[in-house]
């Protein structure tokens, strides 16, 4: 029997596909008359807290990836989770940990685990091991790479990272240190 198909929250969509449209000079309508409509229907219709298969998410991230290169995707994504983090399926989350932890980046990074299960089904773990209370390593492992363009996932991650950095009111990096095939990807984040 076929494993079951990943998900990822509607929200999450939606905010990419809002995103784009915030983007200058006709870009980001160039980018979504790219991605076929039907796929963009099915996205806008679901209800934000509802899940999404993970292959339609993809085909609309690979379609922008293909749009704007890898260095551009990963500011889309950066655009995005901002996006996402104010929006109601995020908002308690994070008020919830910086309320905890306060309003600092590694906040959100060591609570990594709990959102991205908050976020998606089936796509792997991801784990943060803390170097200091200025940074530390972030690795996602078991991500369905045979099934998708795992790179663009990598790169759209990556943007997600540095909008945490952004929460936490502090310049910072974000270094993709290793992309294995098999769904493994590490990040090395630094701040303050």
């Amino acid at each position: 029997m076929p494993l079951p198909e990943p998900e990822i929250r509607a929200a999450l969509t939606q905010s990419l596909l809002a995103a784009l449209r915030r983007l200058p000079s006709g870009e980001g309508k160039r980018i979504l008359q790219a991605i076929p409509a039907h796929d963009i229907e099915e996205a806008t219709a679901a209800l934000a807290i509802g899940w999404l298969p993970m292959s339609l998410h993809m085909r609309i991230s690979d379609a922008i990836r293909d749009a704007v290169g890898p260095e551009r995707n990963v500011e889309v994504w950066r655009w995005t989770m901002r996006d996402a983090f104010g929006r109601p399926l995020l908002k308690s989350f994070v008020a919830l940990t910086t309320g905890i932890f306060g309003v600092t980046p590694r906040a959100l990074f060591r609570r990594a685990e709990k959102l991205n299960e908050l976020i998606t089904r089936s796509c792997g773990t991801f784990s943060y091991e803390e170097e200091n209370e200025r940074g530390g390593t972030l690795t996602l492992t078991g991500f369905p790479a045979h099934r998708y363009r795992f790179i663009c996932y990598v790169e759209g991650l990556a943007g997600c990272l540095e909008a945490a950095v952004d929460l936490g009111r502090m310049p910072g990096t974000v270094q993709v240190e290793q992309v294995a095939p098999e769904g493994t990807a590490r990040y090395r984040v630094r701040w303050g």
